[in-house]
């Protein structure tokens, strides 16, 4: 259901909360600072259901707070890292052989020994 700003105005004055602040809101300092927002404000009262959805998954995201400045720190990468997606399903189908390539890293020291002597063994 989309609420048009009239029409969730029409429910703030039988809100009876709501009434007992209409005296202090134009003595308020602080409500006054307010009015120059206001038309902005009122232009996302359509997007507040959907908001709203967001809600429950509010603590989960605040987990992830912490780990904000990491993150920006990848961001200068995006573009190359994007250069290799379209690589992706070639790279997925060598992950079945990862367990037997990692057998092989014990050895790799002793082969990287023979990459000299490899131009005389091909002749």
């Amino acid at each position: 259901m989309t609420y048009t700003c009239f029409t969730f105005l029409t429910y703030l004055p039988s809100s009876p909360t709501f009434l007992t602040y209409l005296p202090h809101l134009p003595s308020s300092p602080t409500f006054l600072t307010y009015l120059p927002s206001l038309p902005t404000f009122l232009t996302y009262l359509p997007s507040l259901p959907t908001f709203l959805t967001y809600l429950p998954s509010l603590p989960t995201f605040l987990t992830y707070l912490p780990s904000l400045p990491t993150f920006l720190t990848y961001l200068p990468s995006l573009p190359t890292f994007l250069t290799y997606l379209p690589s992706l399903p070639t790279f997925l189908t060598y992950l079945p052989s990862l367990p037997t390539f990692l057998t092989y890293l014990p050895s790799l020291p002793t082969f990287l020994t023979y990459l000299p002597s490899l131009p005389t063994f091909l002749t």
